[in-house]
């Protein structure tokens, strides 16, 4: 399903539950932009921009910015873009990390949740594998207070040949890819894990 944004299913179904979704939802009809700090890095931050282009590049770069005219509210929900298993899920400096394994060979990567519904994936959290939707939230991302921007870094990789992953620049892809409104989700688990 991911190989090409306009590629459909194997059973053919083509309803809008089996298309990707964009990790972060509309808001207010903003649609989130993805902010590109160094054109090499296969990797995205996303968040929304304070004004709003409807119709304009949904790609900002941002080189030597602080991200100054960019946002991402306190508990803005963070969705699994399309089914699979999470691989992944535990806490690092800069927040929580998730990494969901999709069929044919496919990973998405999601770091700086300030919150993770998932259950931690560490030796005293093994037991059965968790599946998710695309819309499941997989946590929340956006810091309260005045605290600096922390947009949400999303990446997507792909199974090469030599069996390792590789990162691809989700881009492309995305642009074919649903946003969903910001109340069209539910919760994975309802364990909640919260930054520190």
């Amino acid at each position: 399903m991911l190989t090409t944004p306009t590629a459909k299913p194997a059973n053919t179904n083509t309803s809008l539950a089996t298309r990707p979704v964009w990790p972060l939802p509309k808001l207010n009809g903003a649609r989130p932009v993805l902010l590109v700090a160094d054109p090499n890095d296969p990797g995205v931050e996303i968040a929304y921009e304070f004004r709003d282009e409807p119709e304009g590049p949904m790609v900002r770069p941002t080189f030597g910015s602080c991200f100054p005219p960019f946002y991402l509210p306190a508990l803005t929900p963070v969705f699994a873009i399309f089914d699979g298993r999470i691989l992944y899920a535990g806490k690092h400096a800069d927040g929580f990390t998730v990494i969901v394994e999709h069929p044919n060979g496919w990973m998405s990567y999601y770091s700086h949740l300030e919150q993770m519904f998932a259950l931690a994936t560490d030796r005293r959290h093994r037991g059965r594998p968790q599946y998710v939707k695309p819309g499941h939230i997989l946590g929340y991302a956006g810091r309260l207070g005045d605290a600096p921007l922390r947009p949400l870094r999303f990446e997507l990789w792909k199974l090469d040949d030599d069996g390792g992953y590789i990162s691809i620049d989700p881009i492309r892809f995305m642009r074919g890819w649903r946003q969903m409104p910001w109340m069209q989700s539910v919760p994975i688990s309802p364990g909640v894990n919260k930054a520190a």
